[in-house]
C-alpha cells in the first residue's frame, strides 16, 4: 500500500480540521506530539520543508488548539529562536 506523501498529509489534515471543526479535538492528543517531533527534527536537522505545511495545518486547527498551546509553544519558539547553546556566550570580566 502506498503512503501519502508528507507534504500532502498536512493539506489533508487541514481539510479534515476544517470539515470536523471542534470534533477534531478528540484526535489532538495523538496529533500534537507528531507536530512537536516534526518541529524538533526541523530544528536539529535544518530541514524546514515540512514546517510551512505543518504551520498551515495548525492554523486550520484554529481554536481547537487553545487547550494545547502550552505543548506546542516551546517547539515553535525554538524554531524562531534556536537553542542558546549554539549562541556564543559573551564573557564580561569584573575588575575590582
Amino acid at each position: 500500500m502506498n503512503s501519502i506523501p508528507k507534504q500532502n498529509s498536512g493539506h489533508i489534515l487541514s481539510l479534515f480540521s476544517v470539515a470536523l471543526r471542534d470534533d477534531i479535538r478528540a484526535y489532538l492528543p495523538g496529533l500534537l506530539p507528531k507536530f512537536v517531533a516534526l518541529f524538533g527534527e526541523a530544528e536539529r536537522g535544518g530541514g524546514y520543508e515540512l514546517v510551512r505545511p505543518a504551520l498551515a495545518c495548525l492554523e486550520a486547527l484554529g481554536t481547537a488548539l487553545e487547550d494545547h498551546l502550552a505543548l506546542l509553544l516551546p517547539a515553535l519558539v525554538r524554531l524562531i529562536h534556536p537553542s542558546m547553546i549554539l549562541t556564543p556566550v559573551m564573557l564580561q570580566y569584573v575588575h575590582d
